[in-house]
């Protein structure tokens, strides 16, 4: 990096703190701080085949009284979405992540076609977990029957080969599976209990005839004894994103009534200080360099659900999230259409997901504010350029989680990787923390 570059990323973070220290009507309703940093996770030590592949999306998850989880998942260096599975690591401090021995947790896999014997091979997306903690009492202070356990899905796509390559109309012959395992967590490991393929015909149905196949970008909430997960759902009524409900019984959790919201794909939900949910999903509109984002909001997760915002023309083709801060403050992370730095020194419209950047949703009003976002990593600007090509920062999730100190963090991860792909020291999943002025609001009772 440039000392010019460098300088310029100073610039770029202290206008940051500096404007987000500024109050919203209120100083305690404001994002005060977003720690920097490099990849949490970067190379993994083992990948199917050996393939060359760096560390991408990545979930945290309470899993333990100061003690949390990365759910990691394994991007192949390949042109094209080729995903190999996910590897765990526990951690309670944001320094030492990658510090520990991981926990592969699921690969590429090949299978047998029933009917015609050809050979395929089925990819393994981010595996997103839900997880009761270890010693996490319910609100009236009682245990609860699923502590300790918790569950992990992803989908699993089965395509014609190999796998020793992979190109574009080998997805024109998909079978969509879903991945599911059951998991503990002893105070000391996390182990895989159960696990198993869902295939088409053998549905991960809800009561209310809703067929999970996807998760979304977030790590599961508790509501009440149950989990909540962002999904894309199928059922006779088409596909839809919404809220699932996930419940503990016979010593699994299942997903048990799915709440439709809207279409798109990529789904995120959070809780808001006063209890009730926030909600978005990536939809894809005619305009194709530039979307919407389109927030919901319900007093229950079961709904009914109504739009809280639409705001048009605020990123280009990129997912976008909702997240929750310690003290219930409710953030969007996308990839901006356009930016002018605080001090109005810098401009530049990018609607590829070379920058990240965040929204705060105003508490008493259904917009932004400020209305302008807030850059919190700059790929070019940081990274240098890639010849030929462009940086990719993106699929951003989040939670709230208790580290070795005792105090609560809101962690936000993302990936960042290249298109084309290349290998760069800068490739992994990176971890920053938003921190607020309010006193804490934990999400769990230990």
């Amino acid at each position: 990096m440039s000392r010019t570059t460098h300088v310029m990323n100073r610039i770029w973070i202290m206008a940051f703190v500096v404007s987000a220290a500024c109050p919203l009507g209120a100083a305690e309703k404001t994002i005060t701080q977003i720690t920097w940093s490099g990849p949490a996770v970067s190379q993994p030590r083992s990948t199917t085949g050996n393939r060359a592949a760096c560390y991408g999306l990545g979930f945290p998850v309470q899993v333990g009284p100061k003690k949390a989880a990365l759910f990691c998942n394994l991007r192949v260096v390949y042109d094209g979405d080729y995903e190999d599975g996910a590897d765990v690591y526990l951690f309670d401090s944001l320094k030492t992540i990658g510090e520990g021995q991981p926990l592969p947790m699921t690969r590429v896999e090949t299978e047998r076609d029933a009917k015609t014997g050809e050979l395929r091979f089925i990819l393994k997306f981010p595996l997103c977990p839900g997880f009761w903690p270890l010693g996490a009492k319910r609100q009236d202070g009682t245990a609860h029957p699923g502590a300790g356990k918790g569950f992990a899905f992803c989908q699993a796509l089965s395509l014609p080969g190999t796998g020793d390559t992979l190109t574009p109309d080998m997805y024109n012959r998909t079978i969509r599976y879903v991945e599911v395992m059951q998991l503990t967590f002893d105070g000391q490991a996390l182990s895989v209990t159960e696990r198993s393929l869902i295939k088409p015909g053998k549905e991960w149905v809800t009561t209310n005839g809703w067929s999970v196949f996807s998760p979304g970008l977030q790590t599961a909430i508790p509501d009440g004894d149950d989990l909540l997960v962002a999904v894309s759902a199928s059922s006779s009524k088409g596909e839809r994103t919404g809220v699932c409900r996930f419940r503990f019984s016979d010593n699994q959790w299942r997903p048990v009534f799915f709440t439709p919201v809207n279409g798109g794909a990529e789904p995120s939900i959070a809780r808001r200080a006063d209890g009730s949910f926030v909600f978005t999903a990536r939809t894809f509109g005619k305009n194709s360099a530039s979307e919407s984002i389109e927030l919901w909001a319900a007093k229950d997760a079961d709904g009914p659900w109504s739009q809280l915002l639409c705001s048009d023309n605020e990123r280009g083709q990129a997912p976008v999230t909702v997240h929750a801060t310690t003290d219930g403050i409710i953030f969007i992370l996308t990839n901006p259409t356009g930016m002018t730095s605080v001090d109005g020194s810098v401009n530049w419209y990018q609607m590829k997901r070379v920058r990240l950047a965040l929204w705060q949703l105003d508490e008493d009003e259904p917009e932004f504010n400020p209305p302008r976002p807030r850059l919190i990593r700059d790929g070019p600007e940081e990274f240098g350029d890639i010849p030929g090509g462009r940086w990719v920062l993106d699929h951003p999730v989040s939670a709230v989680v208790q580290l070795g100190d005792g105090s609560w963090h809101c962690l936000v991860a993302y990936r960042v990787t290249t298109v084309p792909a290349v290998k760069t020291p800068h490739h992994g999943c990176y971890i920053q923390e938003v921190i607020t002025a309010q006193p804490e609001t934990p999400p769990w009772r230990f």
